[in-house]
């Protein structure tokens, strides 16, 4: 009756009646909810999230003990009793008057084999020794695996981990691999799934609620100063061109980043998660991107750590040739550290020598005196802020990078936890590691269309790309989880790396090290840990010299019996030391021959690949608008140039 009560007492109050039912103080409170609600709905300013519980289940299956039954007539039968019957069914000697193979006779066999009852049960006894196998009961196995999740899943809840289905697909490809589960046409799709998540009692829940969004005050001033902004900024475009065209904004990242929903048992009020540091789940570190708008995120990523008195101790730190590491007594950026990121990734050489910046409200954006003291005389940076409270709409980072940035870092993180409990994720080189690998492939050109969307979005006059992949779609498809394919790895992989399309298991692509050699008879290379087993990389057939010159991702070296200079991309000869056939094509360059030494050498922002021959030393200046190392100087029979002598060491 109190429902009734409640609901007539809103409807009335809905259609303006004056007469209402009177109601108790809690009949009141619900019913003054559901009106908030209500007039959230109608003005469109409300969020719906939703729990979803998982009760009962149909169970499809019979035996749940043994994996690989074979189904014979009715009964289910172990593989290895059904593999002795077809051995004994076999095994005798000679043939019938009629050509046939000698076999014991059907009493025989049932005797000594219960499961075994007439003519079509030694068909089957036969098919297995024509074919050396026999398949496997599909149904049986589906119940082996749904109880060996059930065990897994259970001691990971109880652990304290988070999980998501990406999870459950982890621990089912692991399974599959321990008790070489044959299952045909099987793939943990989202019904399978659910059905199974039912049986279990599991709970997919979105931990949010039914919740009525206040209005800003003043959001329709703030819709019309972005729009405004947006208009001004189109019209400011159209004198650059999209690779000019850039914004930058900061983020902070937590040290240790887990999703805010994790699978649960139904029912379950309370829901406690593990991590490796609680201090470290609300600490932050600060991430600055330069994003252009033709798609293409800068090399370099900005970074701000925190670190006792503002210094990094003795020891230094993790060094990544995609990120440029400061650090402060807090992870919050600082004007000085303002400069810093225009000097070394604004105004980096590779960078346009004219360009548009679009940038958020923080007030050292605004100090144009600043900027102007850190920019070169060559270079011209024409910048336009934001409005305040305006850069959740307009600004492409936050419309359409960060979201997909963190959701990497998050299930990277989170499948470290469940899989390598023991490496520390939060400390400061595992951290900047962990970013580098992420940052790397994000910078990969099949998701350029990704962020160019972001600009769409955020209401720039780009177009919209047609179709695109998110950064999660590439790294984590729903069948990432198989065989590691990193040489001599039996782990089960848990990414996809955008770059060579192989999949690894978190130790190989997050936490190993290597070792390269360049040798007379080829190129190797091993990992820092024991046990240091080499690998050799196929293509050169010999390396005499080498030179990584990472900030540009290449490597120099000279290879062969001619002593040839070739180059290689690094991240190309990173991909191959995790291949299970490492190799790598060297491009020839064929204007150097009998090349005897070679030195990469960088001096007041600029850079030079320095290559010995049987009679000159030639000096090449890296181009970095159009990629390449262009002619500069080279030694005269009479001695030096001016160039070279100034540039020497």
């Amino acid at each position: 009756m109190a429902a009734k009560r409640i609901l007539q007492y809103v409807s009335d109050h809905w259609n303006n009646n004056a007469k209402r039912f009177h109601l108790e103080d809690k009949e009141l409170r619900a019913a003054k909810t559901i009106l908030e609600i209500l007039n959230s709905a109608e003005e469109g300013d409300f969020a719906i999230n939703s729990e979803e519980f998982f009760t009962d289940f149909e169970d499809d299956t019979r035996d749940k003990g043994t994996p690989n039954m074979v189904r014979v007539g009715n009964d289910l039968v172990e593989y290895s009793k059904f593999e002795e019957a077809a051995i004994y069914f076999g095994s005798k000697q000679g043939l019938n008057n009629n050509g046939t193979k000698v076999r014991p006779p059907l009493a025989t066999m049932k005797k000594l084999f219960p499961f075994i009852k007439d003519e079509n049960h030694l068909k089957k006894l036969r098919e297995y020794e024509a074919n050396g196998d026999i398949k496997k009961d599909r149904l049986n196995n589906l119940a082996f695996l749904s109880e060996e999740l059930k065990k897994v899943v259970t001691t990971r809840l109880q652990e304290g981990a988070v999980l998501h289905d990406d999870s459950l697909r982890f621990f089912i490809a692991q399974i599959v691999k321990e008790f070489n589960l044959k299952i045909d046409n099987f793939s943990a799709s989202n019904q399978w799934l659910a059905k199974w998540k039912r049986g279990f009692g599991l709970t997919s829940r979105k931990i949010t609620k039914f919740v009525a969004i206040l209005r800003h005050k003043n959001k329709d001033q703030l819709e019309k100063d972005a729009k405004e902004f947006v208009e001004k900024t189109n019209r400011e475009m159209t004198h650059y061109n999209p690779s000019s065209i850039f914004n930058a904004d900061q983020s902070g990242f937590q040290l240790e980043m887990h999703t805010a929903r994790t699978l649960a048992i139904t029912g379950s009020k309370h829901v406690h998660c593990v991590v490796q540091s609680v201090s470290n789940s609300t600490h932050s570190y600060t991430v600055l991107p330069l994003v252009s708008a033709d798609g293409k995120l800068h090399k370099k990523l900005f970074i701000t750590l925190k670190e006792s008195k503002g210094k990094f101790p003795k020891k230094g730190h993790f060094q990544a040739d995609n990120l440029f590491v400061t650090c402060h007594t807090s992870h919050i950026m600082t004007k000085e550290l303002m400069k810093t990121f225009f000097e070394n990734v604004v105004f980096d050489p590779a960078m346009p020598k004219d360009s548009l910046l679009i940038l958020d409200s923080w007030s050292s954006w605004k100090d144009q005196s600043a900027i102007d003291s850190v920019t070169p005389s060559s270079n011209k940076c024409k910048v336009l802020v934001i409005p305040a409270g305006c850069t959740g709409l307009v600004q492409p980072c936050d419309v359409g990078l960060f979201g997909g940035f963190k959701k990497v870092v998050k299930t990277i993180t989170g499948h470290g936890q469940l899989t390598n409990p023991k490496y520390k994720m939060f400390s400061r080189d595992a951290t900047l590691k962990m970013i580098s690998l992420v940052w790397w492939q994000l910078c990969h050109s099949k998701l350029e269309d990704w962020v160019r969307y972001a600009w769409h979005a955020s209401g720039y006059n780009l177009p919209r790309p047609s179709q695109f992949f998110t950064p999660a779609q590439l790294l984590f498809p729903r069948d990432v989880a198989r065989d590691c394919e990193a040489a001599g790895c039996l782990s089960t992989s848990f990414i996809r790396c955008i770059y060579c399309e192989s999949h690894f298991c978190f130790k190989d692509f997050t936490i190993e090290d290597w070792i390269l050699f360049a040798t007379q008879t080829g190129l190797f290379f091993t990992n820092l840990s024991q046990p240091r087993v080499p690998f050799r990389i196929a293509g050169p057939s010999s390396v005499i010299s080498l030179e990584i010159m990472a900030e540009i991702n290449c490597v120099a070296m000279v290879v062969n019996k001619q002593r040839q200079l070739a180059l290689v991309p690094l991240d190309s000869l990173t991909l191959a030391m995790q291949s299970t056939q490492p190799s790598i094509r060297p491009e020839c360059l064929p204007e150097f021959g009998h090349v005897h030494a070679i030195k990469y050498h960088q001096q007041n922002g600029q850079r030079y690949l320095l290559i010995s021959d049987d009679t000159h030393v030639h000096i090449r200046k890296y181009n970095g608008t159009r990629d390449v190392f262009s002619h500069f100087a080279k030694r005269m029979e009479n001695g030096m140039s001016e160039a070279e002598k100034y540039y020497s060491y």
